[in-house]
């Protein structure tokens, strides 16, 4: 346990002073205890007002039940005398509550009306004699001998008739009397708990005038010096707002200075004395329960180490919950939440008690004397709730408690005041010092750092400096002349990311992230533009500045590797024209030789069928007729795909072209279902129609082939237009291709029919070259297009080819359409996309004005959750079929376990996605479906949507 320091005597002395007082003023010696009511008298005749002072009426008052009995002037020798209609009730101990009263053998409710009555013997020598009340739930008059003597509000027998106040006040009484019938009429419709439950004094009228105004002096002092000192520490924390416990303690001290005006002899009445009940009554409350979170957030802005972080929200959650029931319930209902919240007061006190004990067992600043001023508020607290729940009768002590708390407080104020004083006189030398060092070495650094900068200057590589948001602070002239820009222009204001291809961004985005961690990375290579818009490769080698031993900027050397790309394309364009040269050559030859042998043998095979007799003989010159066929399909297909044939492009419809294709093949199809799900209004396709032609044949005959033995054989072809691409999908529910061959099917010579049908599942006269794939997927590569397939063995085979539409962007009224709504710009956007095409014109058109986003495009799911888990964005827009093992759901999930709120696009027509959508959004009020194809407009109005909504906490 701490020893007592000698700054910490003052705090004790003033707690043992309180207690003392508190001690005191609990009631009066035994010798000089009052008399109390009996059956409804008290006898007061040998009580000199003058030297005993006021004495409290309390003990059994008669009382009657749902009446306010009939009252009329009656002389002293006629009060004695009970009329038969004023039978009461029975005899209740006031001041207290009359739901505490039993009749007929259950308590009765604290809403209703009824009458107190007390017979007065008095000395007639006791002259100039008043009544003293606070006030009463919720409304009464009092009546002496038959003459009204106060009144607050207006008592009823129904709420109706009742108006309710708190009104407290001094009555005064007629002289030479010898017997006062006291009546009190009471009404309560408006609070939970209702009859007599504050004293009623009888004395002297100068003494409780004297009383009354003094307490009243006392409320208004209090409240004046307890606003002062809430305004002093407001104007501390204004001073310095980096600490809030001022700011906390200064709103306490203010609501408390206004629960001080409203309780007791309710100050408040006379600065407002129209002040309504409902607004009166709700401020005692609201006083209370915002005082509470203010003093624990200020207690907590003291000493953080000790008090749980989440205890200012859990209390200030509670006493909002008891406001707001304050604001919306009538009083009659919100009355009763006083109860359970002085029970969670008394528990938050006592748990009070250890953290401030702690701190004061780790020598916290200001502990011990927070602790004392914490225990006499801890009594005072106690004690006006037991006094308020009408279990003691000592009186309100908290204003008092109150005003010494706030004192101590400037005690310890004042000492970390007198604290910082010293620091900063001790320290000041030291900084002096300090400042002359720095002066030198300031002076050295910048005659290092010019000599740096001529260094860099005369360099011959491009050196830049950049912040983290890539604004060129600095580029040497080797720089400025890679770039095209003048030092003026520079220094004006340029950011290099503009220079940087979308591809190459997100790569240096996750760089500059590592570095800041700390890691020590080499050159990477980028793809850059100068500003004339010409396209270079670069060797990018990054550093970090630092500045306080922080990293403040980044240092860059580049090396173009333009030179050296160029030499290295060349080089492989050089080796595969070889390669097909090489191949063209051998094909060419062997063909022309090859084609004559085929030549000779499919004719001689030709004229003995005609003159053979024999059905074997005949069946043995059809299979070689039928062999010589297929060698002959086979150099064709050789000698195409060895030839780098020049493409002869030219405008033409896609769904015109499928149909006659399907007409040149009617008879392979004619045992099949052909399903055509064509677009209307395709756009026109930019392509060689010869190559495209070819293609489209080889792919619906491997179909056919594929169905030759299934029962219900069917193809179906499907065409649409999205994201910038023409999509051609041919389908059938055939053999398909097992999985081990996947990787297999575009290799020339390889086939899965004929002699390699291991799995019997095409019929016997159906033979295979292997080279209609290879020659397929050239034609699409020489395009610039693309081609994929699904296949498995029970649910058949799907290939898609696409092809880029050559000119695809916003139209003109779509721009205008979207600029009529508000635009939300310039946020950053992770479009995952495996289709180079569809992907370039979500880019575009994302970047493009009026948007103007960062997009960052990745076309498989690893390289997706790779981006995310270095990068923050405001909205992915995912395909759901990706390149790989992982689907765009497996990208979801990954992203949805870092983070749970932004928002995702599923860009996929996949039919088996589209039926667990409902589903997932059910899940997930944060994402979103757009099913291809799509017009650009509908995607972007989809991105602004969701980049437009709020995002939740």
């Amino acid at each position: 346990m701490p020893h007592l320091p000698r700054h910490s005597l003052p705090a004790a002395t003033v707690l043992l002073f309180f207690l003392f007082a508190m001690v005191s003023c609990t009631g009066q010696p035994s010798s000089s205890l009052p008399p109390r009511i009996s059956k409804g008298m008290i006898d007061l005749r040998q009580w000199n007002f003058s030297t005993q002072g006021p004495v409290s009426l309390k003990g059994q008052w008669e009382f009657y039940w749902k009446q306010h009995i009939p009252v009329q002037n009656q002389s002293p020798d006629t009060v004695n005398t009970k009329k038969a209609e004023d039978h009461h009730h029975g005899l209740i101990e006031a001041p207290g509550l009359w739901n505490r009263f039993r009749m007929d053998g259950r308590k009765i409710d604290g809403i209703g009306h009824g009458s107190y009555r007390v017979r007065i013997l008095i000395d007639p020598s006791q002259d100039c004699l008043g009544l003293k009340f606070l006030d009463m739930a919720t409304a009464f008059r009092a009546y002496v001998n038959g003459e009204p003597a106060y009144q607050a509000g207006v008592p009823g027998s129904t709420k109706a008739d009742t108006i309710p106040s708190y009104s407290p006040g001094v009555a005064l009484i007629g002289s030479k009397l010898d017997v006062i019938d006291l009546v009190i009429h009471v009404s309560n419709f408006h609070h939970w708990k209702g009859g007599m439950w504050e004293n009623i004094r009888i004395g002297k009228a100068e003494q409780l005038f004297a009383k009354r105004e003094r307490a009243l002096v006392i409320s208004s002092l209090l409240f004046g010096a307890i606003c002062i000192i809430g305004l002093y520490h407001i104007g501390l924390f204004c001073l310095r707002k980096k600490d809030r416990s001022p700011l906390y303690f200064g709103l306490f001290c203010l609501v408390m200075a206004l629960r001080i005006i409203t309780q007791d002899e309710r100050y408040i009445m006379s600065i407002f004395p129209g002040l309504d009940f409902g607004i009166l009554i709700r401020l005692v409350y609201l006083s209370l329960y915002a005082c509470v979170p203010l003093f624990v957030l200020y207690v907590r802005g003291m000493f953080p180490q000790e008090i749980p972080e989440k205890l200012p929200k859990a209390v200030t959650g509670v006493s909002l919950l008891f406001a707001l029931l304050v604001i919306i319930l009538p009083s009659r209902w919100f009355s009763l939440t006083l109860g359970p919240y002085q029970v969670f007061i008394l528990c938050l006190l006592i748990f009070g008690i250890f953290p401030v004990y702690f701190a004061v067992n780790r020598n916290r600043q200001g502990a011990l004397i927070f602790l004392a001023g914490f225990c006499i508020f801890l009594v005072a607290v106690i004690n006006d709730i037991l006094y308020s729940r009408l279990v003691i009768w000592t009186g309100y002590y908290v204003p008092l408690a109150l005003f010494i708390f706030l004192f101590l407080q400037a005690y310890i104020i004042s000492q970390r005041f007198s604290m910082a004083f010293s620091t900063i006189r001790n320290q000041q030398e030291v900084l002096e010092m300090e400042s002359r060092n720095r002066q030198l070495m300031s002076a050295h650094l910048k005659e290092s750092e010019e000599r740096y900068r001529q260094m860099v200057e005369l360099l011959p590589i491009p050196v830049g400096e950049y912040d983290f948001e890539l604004n060129v602070l600095y580029a040497n002239k080797a720089g400025l002349d890679w770039f095209g820009y003048t030092r003026e222009e520079m220094e004006a204001g340029v950011n290099i990311s503009k220079h940087i291809s979308d591809k190459s961004k997100s790569k240096i985005a996750a760089r500059i992230k590592r570095l800041q961690q700390g890691e020590e990375l080499g050159p990477v290579e980028v793809e850059m533009y100068r500003r004339d818009g010409s396209s270079f490769y670069g060797q990018a080698t990054p550093s970090l500045i630092y500045k306080d031993d922080r990293p403040v900027a980044i240092r860059t050397c580049f090396v173009d590797l333009s030179e050296l790309k160029k030499a290295q394309n060349a080089l492989l364009h050089s080796a595969e024209q070889e390669k097909y040269a090489l191949v063209g050559q051998v094909a060419g030859k062997m063909a022309h030789d090859f084609n004559n042998i085929l030549g000779a043998i499919m004719g001689n095979a030709d004229l003995a069928l005609l003159e053979c007799e024999d059905p074997e003989m005949k069946d043995t010159l059809n299979i070689i007729l039928e062999q010589s066929m297929r060698g002959t399909t086979m150099t064709r297909n050789l000698v195409a795909f060895a030839k780098d044939q020049e493409i002869k492009e030219e405008f033409f419809n896609i769904n015109t072209k499928i149909e006659l294709v399907l007409e040149l093949l009617r008879k392979d199809l004619k045992q099949i279902n052909v399903m055509l799900d064509l677009q209307d209004q395709i756009p026109t396709l930019l392509a060689d129609p010869g190559m495209v032609e070819h293609a489209l044949v080889n792919i619906i005959q491997n179909s056919v082939h594929a169905v030759s033995m299934t029962p219900d054989p069917g193809i179906r072809i499907r065409t649409r237009s999205a994201s910038g691409l023409i999509l051609i999908g041919i389908s059938d529910n055939g053999c398909g291709i097992p999985e081990e061959h996947h990787k297999d099917i575009y290799d020339p010579a390889f086939t899965l029919k004929g002699s390699q049908d291991i799995r019997g599942v095409y019929q016997d006269d159906i033979k295979g070259t292997g080279y209609g794939m290879s020659n397929v997927k050239k034609c699409v590569d020489k395009h610039g297009g693309g081609i994929s397939f699904s296949s498995s063995t029970d649910n058949g085979t799907t290939f898609t080819l696409s092809f880029p539409i050559v000119e695809q962007q916003l139209t003109i009224q779509e721009k205008e359409s979207i600029s009529k709504h508000p635009v939300t710009a310039e946020k950053r956007i992770l479009v995952v996309e495996d289709e180079a095409a569809i992907a370039s014109v979500q880019t575009r058109i994302l970047s493009a004005s009026p948007f103007k986003h960062t997009v960052f495009s990745v076309s498989d799911a690893q390289e997706a959750m790779d981006a995310f888990q270095r990068e923050s964005y405001d909205l992915v827009s995912l395909d759901y079929m990706l390149d790989g093992n992982l689907t765009g759901y497996d990208v979801y999930r990954f992203i949805r376990e870092q983070d749970a709120v932004v928002p995702i696009i599923f860009v996929s027509g996949n039919i088996r996605f589209l039926k667990s959508m409902d589903t997932l959004k059910l899940e997930d009020t944060r994402v979103d479906h757009l099913p291809k194809p799509y017009r650009n407009f509908d995607y972007v109005n989809m991105v602004n949507r969701w980049l437009a909504q709020p995002q939740p906490r």
